[in-house]
């Protein structure tokens, strides 16, 4: 190879490194930032059977908020979305088609937070 065709590879490479430093940057787009307060104007709720049983309803009880009433058979879940414009908490009450009732203490949480509520045959179990 003669050495000004390396010369030329070589400040090519370097163009490219620097192309790709300058286009680097740790500021998010517009869209991003508007795509992120919309996201964070909720809360993710996902709530699974695995009590074995058919659930007759889950009470959701957001502060502050209208109650939600789900029915949900055994081995399926859903995705509840919470509003909330800061700190809020929630609870939950299921109950099984045996006739057990099963209780939540109050979960925090955030908009953008993304939640798993596991409803078992004996509790609930949240997962952050």
């Amino acid at each position: 190879m003669h050495k000004p065709t390396f010369l030329i590879y070589k400040l090519i490479f370097v163009f490219f490194i620097f192309m790709g430093f300058a286009n680097c940057s740790n500021k998010p787009s517009a869209q991003e930032v508007k795509a992120w307060e919309e996201y964070s104007k909720f809360a993710y709720i996902t709530v699974k059977n695995e009590s074995g049983f058919p659930l007759n309803s889950i009470m959701f009880f957001p502060y502050d908020k209208i109650a939600r009433k789900i029915n949900l058979k055994n081995g399926n879940d859903t995705l509840i979305n919470l509003s909330c414009s800061g700190e809020s908490y929630y609870l939950i009450t299921a109950i099984l088609s045996n006739g057990d009732s099963l209780k939540t203490h109050g979960n925090y949480f955030e908009g953008g937070y993304q939640l798993t509520e596991i409803i078992k045959s004996d509790s609930i179990i949240t997962k952050y």
